[in-house]
């Protein structure tokens, strides 16, 4: 937020000031004061009543079965209530999103306290009579970061460790950790959600995209958590370099750097019994409003698509840092292909000089959309833009397709729309001008409902608050507002920045998004041409390995086009679809959601590519064959069979379907077959651990 309004300074100045975003039809609020007003004024008419909208005859009604409300001879008598009970459903308490159930972080410090409701208000008088109490934060946060054994970071600064969970009593106990402590956690949630009944507005935007709002029901999964470590760093937050912790001044502007932290990588782990198997669940009832963009967008994002193939292989590297000869071009070339070739030269050479030191290395091209080939393909056959890709670059790319970009290009539009839900999501309070706690994104690359790529903006609060609905009236300048926080962002990666593209607490989602596919998906949203619109990618040197290892790999890839097919226009190899979802042929339902889930966020980096649209056709293919609805297993099963799953399945996508089996499983959701189910998730326990095994035993 301050960041937007450095940037833009004159909307602080000139906008309206923040409105109060509350659905007052929400029965969940609407009741509560329904309740005081029949309380302060002594009763209600069934007439003055109806002030409390058109569901006000329900909620009466619930109200007298509830004893919260008294109907006698045509008037309503309210009830005092108690506002420290949090589960009073009548007492008027705090109707933020962010403090719906609260939960109480406390200092662990040996010895057992009374806990009653006063344990849930954070107030000047709770913190007075309870020492101990750190703070109160809501469920959803809790989950999020108080998790059983998660690292917080408390209100105060400090560092604590949780070491009691009782999701019963809603109280955390913590322990306090070093100051120096870098060990930190973060939790691998999933979400579902399901549109009930018809959309209450829904509106075109350009291009066959729909925005629609209505009511629906969330599922979010909070499955176990992900431990990683801080490693200290520099950072020039002028120029926006990254240094050793040894760097105390900017080496290309010379400006203070400031101490900063990247991450290790993370290590998967599960929750403690009991929470082990089932996790934790929260439902709910609320208003959402989705956008639902057509499958046939995706190839006009193929220029945000990344680089997979070295600059400093194929020559482009050596092109673009060399002077182009003068007079006429080597090679006997028409003046309109002269043309193009320094045209190209010409307008990338300054972004693939640009090195700000030398701890960084610069990408360019970096998408596809700044590489030669594209440029040359745009105007030339296939056959002549590799003639011409020889005589710029000296690569034989007209005999030898390696390190040339061929049919390369994988999907980015999952990408891009992960990304537009954040960006909006960042953009909600300056331009909807509400609480960015009042609102939760979700992006998939299909829903049932909708038939196509969605994303849903949700309302925190149960039942709906207004939000989703500001969304749905607001989407133009919410669009045209991330398309400026994209533009004008400094960033040099393309992931982008905290300052762009990635939202706090959502540690999974910020690792699958795009600078440049959101872009220009915006641009088709809004109706434009679909524009690239940044320069080289600038990362530190320490990246440039994993880079070179991601490029080999890339070269590697089986069935990577060698030929012109692919670029001639031939049909694409149908590929069958329970091999694109890495699904067994028996599954459960849950578990090809699942899958499909997963996958959603995988094509990105998979070779041969797999399109958005190849991918949403597998998944409805898989429906149609049928899914098992019993959990019967074989003995002569494999654990590659009994987890549903193919031998090539990612290590992240087998333990997420691991867990909505355990889910499925677990004796809570079978008492009356509490032995049979037991035995089940034995087998299925042994299964994953011997899929784990395998997997440790092939890395090593």
């Amino acid at each position: 937020m301050d960041a937007f309004y450095r940037e833009n300074p004159e909307r602080l100045l000139t906008q309206p000031p923040e409105v109060c975003v509350v659905d007052a039809d929400n029965p969940s609020i609407a009741r509560r004061h329904l309740n005081a007003a029949a309380m302060e004024l002594g009763s209600l008419s069934l007439q003055e009543a109806m002030i409390f909208g058109a569901r006000v005859d329900e909620m009466i009604a619930h109200g007298v079965r509830d004893q919260a409300l008294i109907e006698r001879r045509g008037r309503i008598f309210g009830t005092r209530r108690d506002d420290k009970n949090p589960h009073d459903r009548y007492a008027i308490q705090n109707i933020r999103a962010n403090l719906q159930h609260p939960y109480a972080v406390c200092a662990d410090d040996g010895n057992r306290c009374p806990e009653s409701t006063q344990c849930h208000h954070q107030t000047a008088r709770s913190q007075e009579s309870c020492k101990r109490q750190l703070t109160v934060i809501d469920r959803q946060y809790v989950y999020r970061d108080c998790h059983p054994e998660a690292i917080y970071e408390g209100p105060d600064g400090n560092v604590y460790k949780v070491t009691a969970f009782d999701d019963t009593a809603r109280s955390v106990r913590v322990t306090r950790l070093p100051d120096d402590t870098l060990e930190r956690t973060s939790v691998d949630e999933s979400t579902a959600i399901e549109i009930v009944g018809r959309p209450q507005g829904e509106r075109q935007l350009a291009n066959g995209a729909v925005i629609a709002w209505g009511r629906v029901r969330v599922t979010r999964h909070f499955e176990g958590y992900k431990r990683y470590n801080l490693i200290p760093i520099r950072r020039c937050r002028r120029c926006k370099m990254t240094y050793d912790e040894d760097v105390t001044a900017c080496k290309t502007c010379k400006h203070p750097t400031e101490m900063a932290y990247r991450q290790s990588k993370a290590e998967l782990c599960a929750f403690p019994a009991p929470f082990t198997e089932q996790g934790f669940r929260i439902e709910l009832d609320t208003l959402a409003a989705w956008l639902t963009i057509p499958t046939e967008l995706e190839g006009h994002l193929n220029d945000a698509s990344p680089c997979k193939l070295p600059g400093d292989q194929n020559g482009i590297a050596q092109f673009l840092r060399s002077p182009l000869p003068q007079g006429a071009f080597p090679g006997g070339l028409a003046r309109e292909e002269e043309q193009l070739v320094r045209s190209y030269h010409r307008q990338a050479q300054a972004h693939a000089r640009h090195s700000p030191s030398p701890d960084s290395i610069t990408l360019y091209p970096g998408v596809y959309g700044q590489c030669l080939m594209h440029t040359l393909r745009a105007q030339l056959p296939e056959d002549r833009s590799r003639r011409l890709f020889r005589l710029a670059t000296g690569h034989p790319a007209d005999t030898d397709p390696q390190y040339v970009c061929r049919g390369c290009q994988t999907s980015v539009l999952f990408p891009a729309l992960q990304t537009l839900a954040h960006t909006v999501v960042k953009r909600y309070p300056s331009v909807a001008l509400g609480d960015q706690a009042d609102l939760g994104a979700f992006a998939t690359l299909g829903h049932s409902s909708t038939g196509g790529p969605t994303i849903f903006w949700y309302d925190t609060y149960e039942g709906g608050i207004g939000a989703a609905e500001r969304v749905f009236a607001k989407i133009d300048a919410l669009l045209e507002a991330s398309q400026a926080t994209l533009v004008t962002c400094t960033c040099t990666t393309i992931r982008g920045c905290p300052n762009c593209t990635q939202i706090a607490g959502s540690e999974q989602e910020n690792q699958a998004v795009s600078k440049p596919a959101a872009s220009m998906l915006i641009d088709l949203l809004r109706g434009q041409a679909p524009t690239m619109r940044f320069g080289a990618f600038i990362y530190p040197s320490r990246q440039g390995e994993a880079f070179r290892q991601y490029y080999a790999d890339n070269e590697q890839v089986p069935g990577r086009q060698t030929d012109d097919a692919e670029m001639d226009g031939a049909a694409p190899v149908q590929r069958d679809p329970f091999e694109l979802l890495r699904l067994q042929r028996r599954h459960h339902r849950s578990v090809l959601e699942k899958a499909f889930e997963v996958r959603s966020g995988e094509i990105t980096n998979d070779l041969p590519r797999v399109s958005a649209a190849e991918l949403q056709a597998a998944y409805l293919a898989a429906q149609r064959t049928g899914a098992v609805t019993d959990w019967a297993l074989h003995p002569n099963m494999t654990p590659y069979e009994i987890l549903e799953v193919l031998p090539d399945a990612s290590v992240n996508m087998i333990r997420k379907i691991y867990r909505t089996i355990a889910r499925e499983v677990h004796l809570d959701q079978h008492r009356d077959r509490r032995e049979e189910m037991n035995r089940i998730m034995q087998i299925v326990n042994q299964a994953h651990e011997d899929i784990r095994q395998e997997t440790e035993t092939s890395d090593t």
